[in-house]
């Protein structure tokens, strides 16, 4: 997290708990206190940042500590991962499948793809390039990582919040 970062989110948090003393002065008396925040979240991105205040906005009565904060960060990447995984266990149970005869087969996986209603693990797969892209080692694996920063890319661009108002599956 950056302190341009840190100083959005707090502007946020100014507007869930207007009445908090620690918002006393607006954001211009914060300084300190961003600067302290920057420095102790720099391993949190901004949109897992925004998730967490989200989260926090919608469970506590007052302003979160920094661990507060953190552990709701950490909720948003769980969630994040199990989004994947959930998806990716459809193409792995596919792929597995078809593995027992030989190797994985392309027209499959693409038939996997077809079948895919319309959401993030389809986008994540043309954000790949394609269902051919997903595999590796001329067919014999599954490209796990590319999948997953794909689809990560993809629900960053569909949730940004609070603009956007759209949500991660389960937030």
């Amino acid at each position: 997290m950056t302190n341009k970062d840190m100083t959005e989110l707090f502007s946020v948090m100014l507007l869930a708990w207007p009445q908090a003393e620690m918002f006393k002065g607006g954001i211009a008396k914060l300084g300190p206190t961003i600067e302290l925040w920057t420095a102790c979240t720099k391993d949190i991105d901004f949109w897992t940042g925004q998730q967490a205040v989200v989260l926090l906005c919608k469970t506590s009565k007052f302003p979160p500590t920094i661990a507060e904060f953190r552990q709701q960060a950490e909720v948003v990447e769980q969630k994040t991962r199990d989004c994947i995984l959930a998806d990716w266990g459809g193409l792995r149970r596919c792929a597995m499948g078809l593995k027992r005869f030989g190797g994985i087969d392309p027209a499959a996986v693409r038939r996997w793809y077809q079948g895919l209603p319309p959401g993030l693990a389809k986008s994540a797969v043309d954000t790949m390039g394609g269902p051919d892209k997903l595999l590796i080692g001329d067919g014999k694996g599954l490209d796990f990582g590319g999948f997953s920063r794909a689809y990560k890319s993809v629900m960053r661009s569909k949730t940004t919040l609070p603009a956007g108002q759209k949500k991660l599956k389960g937030v």
